[in-house]
């Protein structure tokens, strides 16, 4: 019935209410939106309204018809249109007045179509053509802006949810061309607080974000297995966090940097050994404790560039050797306590171990960049007051 998308049953009570409502409610019988007393002005305002905003209209734009206004709607907007039903009755002011008329072109060249208040600004539900930036918006206007609808933006990507100052703000969700889909909170046009990201090769974020960033405490889990749950800083692993390789089981808990791991912390290994301590650029360097499940020894000491370097010692068990290493080789005898008489094939098969290599690197995971979808897509350029003649 040309309702622009919003369904009847929304604000209708039964079948008879919805013929009332669409009954000669517009010029020449363009029945533009649904009628309702809560939202609408009376019939008699109305006519008031169309006499002065006809005389007026030269001043800005002029008349169209409805087909000519859906000619320039892309037929798969229409299609997404129709498909995707938006209820934006909760976004309806009640008790305020609001005007119909025929579809207007702008002297700019923008084409709206829909609801007016007395000060001949957009009001109400309407649909807006922005013909320089082809964008299209549908939605529910208040006093020349919008506050909550559907853009459509150039490239192709969809915004639905809450507008404010002409952009994105409050709560709404976007859907990428290329599969991005976000939904979450936003300021100003950028995703500021909670959100959910998925990526187009369906890597997905759960978390904060500030100023369009994963920033904060967040969730990431790539589409090949691995999983980071902590913080983050600028779009980069970074603070406390645990980053798991689901595949193998292998894990990393501790504090991370621009995406590495440095300072403290544990790296458990698929095997089920494990290495406490300290790290810098993803490697074991600092004091720190490497045990092998396997050999069932345990090293403690100084490590550089994730080999042996410096003091240690290591317990199999029976014996506590302490000895020092270069680019984990000893470089002098041990000092063994326990056993003095053990074997030296079995010392040097004790202390010339091989650490497990690490198995993650955070830096070399597939990290998207974030998609900046800053967009102030209008700013109304008439301002025309009927107010006075409406009295």
């Amino acid at each position: 019935m040309g309702n622009l998308g919003i369904e009847c049953s929304n604000l209708c009570k039964n079948k008879e209410d919805e013929l009332e409502h669409y009954n000669n409610l517009a010029p020449n019988n363009q029945n533009i939106t649904l009628k309702n007393k809560k939202y609408f002005a009376t019939e008699k305002n109305q006519k008031k309204f169309n006499e002065i905003f006809r005389k007026k209209l030269p001043n800005f734009g002029k008349e169209i018809s409805e087909n000519e206004f859906n000619s320039n709607v892309p037929e798969e907007i229409q299609t997404y249109l129709t498909q995707n039903v938006y209820d934006y009755s909760p976004f309806l002011i009640p008790n305020k007045p609001t005007y119909e008329a025929r579809p207007v072109e702008f002297k700019n060249g923008n084409i709206y179509y829909g609801n007016w208040n007395e000060e001949a600004q957009m009001d109400g539900y309407g649909k807006l053509i922005l013909k320089k930036e082809n964008v299209f918006t549908e939605g529910v206007w208040d006093e020349g802006m919008l506050k909550e609808g559907r853009i459509f933006l150039s490239n192709g990507d969809i915004y639905e949810g809450n507008i404010k100052n002409s952009t994105f703000n409050g709560k709404g969700k976007l859907i990428g061309k290329d599969g991005t889909f976000f939904e979450g909170e936003y300021k100003n046009g950028l995703k500021n607080g909670y959100g959910k990201l998925i990526y187009p090769d369906n890597s997905v974020y759960m978390g904060n974000f500030k100023d369009d960033n994963l920033d904060g405490n967040g969730e990431f889990e790539w589409k090949d297995g691995f999983i980071y749950k902590g913080n983050f800083k600028n779009n980069k692993l970074n603070g406390k966090g645990t980053i798991t390789n689901k595949k193998t089981g292998s894990s990393y808990s501790g504090n991370f940097a621009n995406n590495y791991f440095e300072g403290k912390g544990k790296f458990n290994f698929k095997s089920g050994s494990y290495y406490d301590g300290e790290f810098k650029s993803n490697k074991r360097d600092g004091k720190g404790i490497y045990f092998n499940i396997n050999k069932k020894i345990k090293y403690e000491g100084d490590w550089l560039e994730d080999k042996q370097h410096g003091f240690g010692k290591i317990d199999d068990g029976n014996n506590v050797i302490k000895c020092t290493w270069r680019n984990g080789q000893t470089v002098e005898n041990p000092q063994i306590e326990g056993d003095e008489n053990i074997d030296k094939d079995e010392l040097n098969n004790i202390i010339n171990f091989i650490a497990e290599d690490i198995d993650i690197f955070p830096e070399n995971l597939p990290y998207i960049a974030q998609t900046n979808n800053r967009f102030g897509f209008f700013k109304p350029e008439h301002q025309i007051s009927i107010l006075s003649e409406m009295e």
